[in-house]
């Protein structure tokens, strides 16, 4: 799969109490994923791992899948250091109203386990729709933000990087 390192237009623009753009974080699958043992996999009562990362300014994020009952029923994002709630209540209005518009746009992602050989098969694309990561760009400056499809997640919010888990 090519890696892109070039900026990405905005993928949505709305006003807010200034100019706000939304880019996709990119997504970057792990090649080892051709190497797994599917079959073995598909037989595990319990098993995790690395599917690939979410490129952020402040780190890397890696997603690991986890496999119950041989089929992938969740995928989890490790977040970056130094999260904490955020401080301002503008910020946490900005980041839920571009999160709503966000996942209006989002696809609908894992939502109920599936066969791990089937996940393999479209792994990039099912953690995208799955896990949604995106840059929230204002006068210049960015915060990146990833969120799951669990409605009504608590926010936490570090230097560079908005996780919500």
């Amino acid at each position: 799969m090519k890696n892109s390192k070039k900026s990405s237009r905005p993928k949505l623009t709305f006003q807010h109490s200034t100019r706000v753009e939304i880019r996709e974080a990119p997504f970057h699958p792990l090649e080892s994923l051709q190497h797994l043992d599917v079959k073995r996999l598909a037989k595990a009562k319990r098993a995790r791992f690395d599917v690939g990362w979410f490129e952020t300014d402040c780190c890397r994020q890696m997603v690991q899948a986890v496999v119950e009952k041989g089929r992938v029923s969740a995928l989890e994002q490790e977040p970056c250091d130094e999260m904490d709630a955020p401080e301002s209540k503008d910020l946490q209005r900005l980041v839920d109203s571009a999160r709503r518009r966000v996942e209006r746009k989002a696809g609908k992602g894992l939502r109920k386990p599936m066969p791990v050989a089937a996940f393999l098969a479209n792994a990039a694309s099912v953690t995208v729709q799955s896990i949604t990561c995106w840059k929230i760009c204002i006068f210049g400056r960015c915060i990146v933000c990833c969120t799951t499809k669990v409605p009504k997640v608590p926010i936490k919010c570090g230097k560079k990087v908005v996780i919500l888990d």
